[in-house]
């Protein structure tokens, strides 16, 4: 024999069992439309005395959302790195290209090859961006296989001191 229930679900059965069970999805789906709409700090709260399965999801939720945050970092860093990359060789190609224009430095052989490198130099980086998006466009798999990394240092060492 229970009690009589008091309150709001008096008469109720199951109802309170209902809202027990309704709240943290309730919660869940509030978190997950605010991420929706742009709120990528929405986390989703794990309440006790709720059956573990629903707080076990709040917690998937959250290290979704978690990863999601981490990857939109990643991408915000790599955008200022390649802006970074990309701003060296523009500058010299526009100073270089100023200097021609206004006679400051005389046209010579050597000024176009160096503007030449320069723009050698900004079609790898875009290359290299282009093979990055078409990577992550069609989830491209690498085989990875043993190297020499010292020839590798070399090859870089040898690149840098010539450009």
């Amino acid at each position: 024999h229970h009690p009589p229930r008091r309150g709001r679900d008096a008469g109720r059965p199951g109802w309170a069992q209902a809202r027990r069970l309704s709240g943290p999805v309730r919660s869940l789906t509030a978190a997950a439309g605010e991420m929706a709409r742009g709120n990528r700090h929405a986390r989703a709260k794990a309440r006790p005395g709720v059956r573990a399965e629903l707080n076990e999801l709040a917690t998937t939720f959250n290290d979704m959302a978690e990863k999601l945050t981490g990857e939109e970092q990643f991408r915000r860093d790599l955008v200022a790195d390649v802006a970074h990359e990309l701003r060296t060789p523009v500058a010299v190609l526009q100073a270089n290209c100023e200097a021609l224009l206004d006679g400051v430095v005389e046209h010579t052989p050597e000024q176009t090859a160096s503007l030449h490198e320069e723009v050698v130099r900004l079609a790898r980086i875009v290359d290299d961006l282009q093979r990055l998006a078409s990577a992550e466009a069609a989830a491209l798999h690498l085989d990875r296989e043993p190297c020499n990394l010292a020839a590798i240092a070399d090859a870089a060492v040898i690149l840098m001191s010539n450009g």
